[in-house]
C-alpha cells in the first residue's frame, strides 16, 4: 500500500562484508567518493580492558571507516571495513528514487574495492507515529498494533512504553527485527510512536554485493508486510492512501 505522507523518518540499507577490508582500501576509496559528499568524518572503534589486579585501563582505538554527508545532510554514506551503510533522512521520496541512488553509490563503490561478498543484507525503514494527546495520554492502541499487553497492577494507563523482538522467517534467509515505543514528538500537544523495522537476509556463504538487487526488492516486500501489520486503519487514514496505488 502506498501513502501520500508516509511517515518514514530514515531510511537505510546495510550490506555486511564476509570479511573485513584493509582501511587502506576504504581509506583510498572514500576519497574518490567525494567527489559527491560535501562532509567527511573518521569513524573509530574504542574497547578496553581492565587489569583486576592493577586495575589499570587500557583502551585501544582502531580506525574503522568513514562518514560521507551531502550537501543536505538528507543522504548518508558509511563505508567501514566490514560494511557499507546508505541512509536517507527526511523527506522520503519513493523507493524507487532510493533504490536509483544506491544503485548508483554502489556501482562506484564496486568499481574501487572489488565486488566483495556479503553475508547480511539489512532494509531497515524507520517511522514515526505522532498522535494527539487526550489528558496527557496518547493512545497509542489506536494506532499500532505492537504495544504491551494489560498489566493488572497500576492502573490501566500506559505513558510509555518500548516493545522490540525478533523472527525468522520459516523456509527462507529472511528474517526481520521490530522495535516500537514512544518518542518525543516535535508536533505540539501530541505523541511520538517509533515504529522501527529491519528486514535482512543472512548469507552462510556470502554473496556478491553487485548480484542482491532481487533480495533487496524481497527485503521491502517483508519490511511492508510487518509494517502493515504493525498499524491499524486510523493510522493510514492519517496518513492518506494513494487512490491509483
Amino acid at each position: 500500500m502506498q501513502y501520500v505522507a508516509p511517515p518514514i523518518i530514515e531510511a537505510v540499507v546495510q550490506y555486511s562484508f564476509s570479511d573485513n577490508l584493509d582501511i587502506k582500501v576504504v581509506s583510498s576509496a572514500c576519497d574518490v567518493l567525494m567527489d559527491h559528499f560535501a562532509s567527511k568524518t573518521d569513524r573509530r572503534s574504542v574497547s578496553s580492558t581492565i587489569d583486576l589486579q592493577t586495575a589499570q585501563v587500557k583502551s585501544d582505538v582502531q580506525h574503522i571507516g568513514f562518514e560521507l554527508v551531502n550537501g543536505d545532510g538528507n543522504r548518508i554514506l558509511i563505508l567501514d571495513t566490514n560494511s557499507v551503510v546508505l541512509s536517507q533522512k527526511g523527506t522520503y521520496s519513493g523507493w524507487g528514487d532510493f533504490v536509483s541512488w544506491i544503485d548508483a553509490e554502489l556501482t562506484n563503490i564496486i568499481t574501487l574495492i572489488g565486488d566483495v561478498s556479503v553475508s547480511r543484507l539489512g532494509v531497515r525503514f524507520v517511522n514515526r507515529l505522532d498522535v494527539p494527546l487526550q489528558d496527557n495520554l496518547g493512545r497509542f492502541e489506536d494506532f499500532v498494533t505492537v504495544y504491551p499487553r494489560d498489566f493488572s497492577f497500576g492502573g490501566t494507563n500506559v505513558t510509555r512504553f518500548i516493545v522490540s523482538f525478533s523472527r525468522e522467517i520459516p523456509e527462507t534467509n529472511h528474517g526481520f527485527n521490530i522495535t516500537c515505543g514512544t518518542v518525543e514528538s516535535p508536533a505540539p500537544a501530541s505523541l511520538g510512536i517509533l515504529l522501527d523495522i529491519d528486514a535482512f537476509a543472512v548469507f552462510l556463504d556470502g554473496r556478491p554485493m553487485s548480484n542482491l538487487s532481487e533480495t533487496l526488492a524481497e527485503l521491502r516486500e517483508v519490511k511492508n508486510k510487518v509494517f502493515e501489520e504493525s498499524i491499524t486503519d486510523a493510522a493510514r487514514e492519517k496518513f492518506g492512501v494513494r487512490k491509483n496505488a
